[in-house]
Order: C-alpha cells, then structure tokens, then sequence
C-alpha cells in the first residue's frame, strides 16, 4: 500500500508540473501577442505622426511661399506705377475676367462712330454656355469675331489704328478692303481674348 501511495504522490506531481509549463506557455503565448499588437500600435502611430507632420511641413511650406510671392508682386507693382504712363490699372484691366462679347461688340461699335464710320455688321459666335468663369489656374481664352464697316480711306485707316493701340490684345486674322477711295468697306475678322478670374479652393486633406 504504501508503494502505490508513493507512486501516486508522483504521478501528482508530474501532472502539477505539466500543468505549470502549460500555464507558462499559455502566459507566454498571450505576452507575446500583446507583444506584437503592442508593437505593431506603436509602429503604426509613430508613421502616422510622421505623415502628419509632414503634411504640416507642406502646408507651412506653402504658405511661405505664397507670402514671398505676394510681397514680390507688391514690390514689382510698386516699382512700376509712377515709372510708364500706362496705368497699372490699365494692364490689369487689359483682359476681362469673363467671357464679353456683347460687351465687345458695344467697344467696337463705339471705336466706329468715333471714326466716323458707318457700321454694317458685327458679328461673333456666342460661347457664352461653354465659356470658363473661375479657373484655379486661369489661362487666355480667346473668341472670334467680325465686323464690317464703311467710310473714307482716313478714317478707316484710323480705326485700324485704334484696334492696334486697344490694351486689350486683339489679333486681325483677316482684313478685306473693297471699294473707293471715298466709300471704303473693310471686313475684318480677328481674336481677342479673355481670362476667367482666379479661384481659391480650401480643402480638409484627411492623413491616413
């Protein structure tokens, strides 16, 4: 009897042991996963700040740079008013911020009776549908035009040259002149341009 009493108190103890490990190695298994989620939370907060403050460094960047771009467009506006007798107004005016063509065919019509001339069309196709208001990066936009007058050979030739003297760039394609020297009909068919007003978008950048 006592020979089986030892041998039990061993078996005990073996199963004591196994359980320990067992529980060791449970312990182990669930340290090391925290471990590893601990590690991989870490490793990915630390890249998003990093994106973070990268996306900061950009911004900032930017606005500097804007900044410098607007003191140089101050101080180049400044060293040019006083120094031309253009007017900087003129120059900034020189192309309107919208497409117009009635609003050019009205200039047109005045630039003819100031020469005294007799106006016997003017015409342009109207893109007023598809023409661009805004732009974040505007660019010249240009649209045809025609018109067809009649007078002298003087003013006729002045009011050529009052489209050429225009601040508003204007490019004759075609000139057709028919007619006397005392009744002159000039057909003139051109360009001029427009550039759509500069738009500002503000926008939330999510960093992921």
């Amino acid at each position: 009897m006592a020979k089986q009493h030892r041998k039990s108190k061993k078996h005990f103890q073996i199963e004591q042991t196994k359980r320990n490990v067992f529980l060791i190695v449970i312990i182990a298994s669930i340290v090391l996963s925290m471990s590893s989620v601990l590690g991989k939370f870490v490793f990915d907060w630390s890249q998003f700040n990093f994106r973070v403050l990268s996306a900061q460094s950009d911004t900032i960047e930017t606005l500097e740079t804007n900044i410098d771009n607007a003191e140089s467009v101050v101080n180049e506006y400044r060293a040019f008013d006083g120094t031309s007798n253009v007017e900087p107004e003129q120059i900034l005016d020189a192309l309107p911020a919208k497409y117009d063509l009635s609003a050019w065919n009205s200039s047109l019509q005045f630039l003819v009776g100031l020469n005294s001339l007799s106006l016997e069309s003017v015409s342009g196709a109207d893109l007023s549908l598809d023409a661009i208001e805004r732009d974040t990066d505007p660019q010249p936009q240009e649209f045809e035009f025609g018109v067809e007058v009649a007078g002298d050979y003087g003013d006729i030739r002045s009011f050529i040259a009052d489209l050429n003297r225009s601040i508003r760039p204007i490019a004759l394609d075609q000139l057709t002149i028919s007619g006397s020297p005392d009744n002159i009909t000039l057909e003139a068919n051109g360009r001029t341009f427009y550039q759509p007003s500069q738009s500002l978008e503000f926008a939330n950048e999510e960093v992921q």
